[in-house]
């Protein structure tokens, strides 16, 4: 007998038309522990920053372009709530 892998079919990684899913929140610690380890806090804060203005101005880009957001549901909420900046 044959076997045929096709990549992603599975995870649905390859399927275009698929709508993004929010991400796990381990996802989002796993994020947080790498940056606070490798760069310290000052430039873990600012990296989170960076990332969240980043977000916020590619929004208001695809807006003012009239075009799909096909962005991940909550991430930038997500990524503020597990951010250095952040309170727990």
């Amino acid at each position: 007998s044959r076997v045929i892998h096709i990549a992603g079919q599975s995870t649905k990684l390859t399927e275009r038309e698929a709508a993004p899913k929010r991400l796990p929140d381990y996802w989002f610690e796993s994020r947080r522990r790498y940056f606070l380890l490798t760069c310290g806090l000052l430039q873990a804060g600012v990296i989170d920053l960076l990332a969240l203005a980043a977000g916020g101005l590619g929004r208001i880009k695809l807006l003012l372009q009239g075009r799909p957001q096909q962005i991940v549901p909550g991430y930038l909420s997500d990524l503020w709530r597990h951010s250095v900046l952040h309170r727990k």
